[in-house]
């Protein structure tokens, strides 16, 4: 028995470094290609108009930038993926590396940024709930929904690491966060700050503010809003004012109206766009253009998800001596494809939380579905690739609705025995 956990343990650990040395590898062929097709490109060369103190959006019009690309040995035609539809905060994030480094090292510094993060999450979930490290890392590693963060290297890996911090901070000492008396104003201030930062980088992790709200935290509510204001401050002093104003009139807009008709979408809205018949060739057809009733059934949607929630929540918080707050927060994070519009495979990586709660309440779930649900993120982009078979892309969607499902009925279990316990 020792000798087989042993080489399991071999096994385990080579595929871990199997797997980081491929993504390393590609990084690194990626960098010398002279191409930019990843989402940092974006925000690389938006940083690079702020420091030239101009626009940071339609970024391939300007002539500075076009000269860079070509001056560092990159050819055209330049693809549209370089013109910015980020928000202006992101470009400030990037800052740093727009004055300081190439963009080949960006492309290094913000990998390693990555690795390091996902090795701080795993890590804290693993010593919380006593799992074993080099089968998580083992597993992630090798994930698509990793590959997708590490080739594309977009802003959302920031927000995983934000909403773990968030989760890390809560629970690292227990798992029952003090609602009453909560003297701890620091803990509850760089939550606030944050929350704040995630929701200028993506508006949907807002939804973790009811989460606080019901748990009767107001101060990270009044630090959220100060943060929020200070924030947009700052951010009106570094960029031009017009490109903030650009961003919420047309450049958001424009994002929801395109994106989200897209094959690749796994928000739920784009699941309500496929149940009522529309093709894939209609893919780019803005969302506007369908029948009028396509958004206010989204609204409907996200209003139902939230009420839901809370009542959940509340329910779950009326016995205050049964610690299941991770599990609740867990719910919350499952909420965001239910909220965001336009959401991609990388963003399949906000479940990792939600997975190790879950795995650790196990015996209050439905074990083995869990187990396939597990399997169906790991393998969730080769098992419905949408160039491939339109017809089971729905299925992507019917996995995240089934895990949200599964989060609902394991609260409501473990409620159900606790008010038997107690009458």
């Amino acid at each position: 028995m020792k000798a087989f956990n042993k080489n399991l343990k071999f096994i385990l650990f080579f595929i871990s470094i199997f797997f980081i040395t491929t993504h390393i590898h590609q990084i690194i062929t990626y960098a010398n290609s002279y191409q930019i097709t990843d989402d940092l490109g974006q925000d690389y060369l938006s940083s690079l108009q702020i420091i030239h103190k101009k626009s940071i959006y339609n970024i391939l019009k300007d002539n500075t930038i076009r000269n860079y690309l070509s001056n560092n040995g990159y050819q055209e035609p330049f693809n549209e993926i370089l013109n910015n539809y980020h928000p202006p905060i992101v470009s400030i994030i990037h800052l740093p590396l727009g004055y300081f480094f190439s963009y080949k090292a960006s492309i290094y510094i913000v990998s390693f940024l990555i690795i390091i993060s996902v090795i701080f999450i795993i890590n804290f979930l693993c010593d919380k709930y006593n799992y074993n490290k080099l089968i998580v890392f083992s597993i992630y590693f090798s994930s698509i929904p990793f590959l997708f963060l590490i080739q594309y290297r977009n802003i959302n890996w920031i927000i995983l690491l934000i909403i773990s911090v968030i989760f890390y901070i809560e629970f690292e000492k227990n798992d029952s966060p003090i609602i009453t008396n909560n003297k701890d104003y620091k803990k509850d201030l760089i939550i606030g700050f944050l929350l704040a930062l995630a929701t200028q980088i993506k508006v949907f992790p807002i939804i973790l503010l009811f989460y606080f709200l019901i748990l009767k935290r107001l101060k990270i509510i009044i630090s959220f809003l100060s943060f929020n204001i200070l924030l947009f401050i700052i951010s009106s002093f570094i960029l031009q004012f017009q490109d903030i104003i650009l961003y919420y009139e047309q450049i958001a807009k424009y994002d929801l109206k395109v994106y989200a008709c897209t094959p690749s979408n796994l928000s739920i809205l784009h699941l309500i766009i496929m149940i009522f018949g529309w093709k894939y060739n209609e893919a780019l057809i803005p969302i506007f253009y369908k029948p009028f009733w396509v958004m206010p059934l989204f609204f409907f949607n996200i209003l139902s998800i939230i009420s839901l929630n809370c009542y959940l929540c509340i329910k779950a918080i009326r016995n205050q001596s049964f610690k299941m707050y991770d599990l609740l927060y867990s719910l919350w994070i499952i909420s965001f494809f239910f909220f965001s519009p336009v959401l991609w495979e990388y963003s399949l990586n906000y479940l990792i939380i939600p997975i190790c709660v879950l795995f650790s309440y196990k015996k209050y779930t439905n074990f083995y579905l869990l187990i396939i649900i597990s399997f169906s993120f790991y393998m969730i982009n080769i098992l419905f690739l949408p160039e491939k078979n339109n017809n089971i892309l729905y299925m992507r969607h019917f996995v995240i609705l089934i895990f949200y499902i599964q989060n609902v009925f394991c609260i409501k279990r473990i409620s159900k025995i606790k008010e038997k316990y107690h009458n």
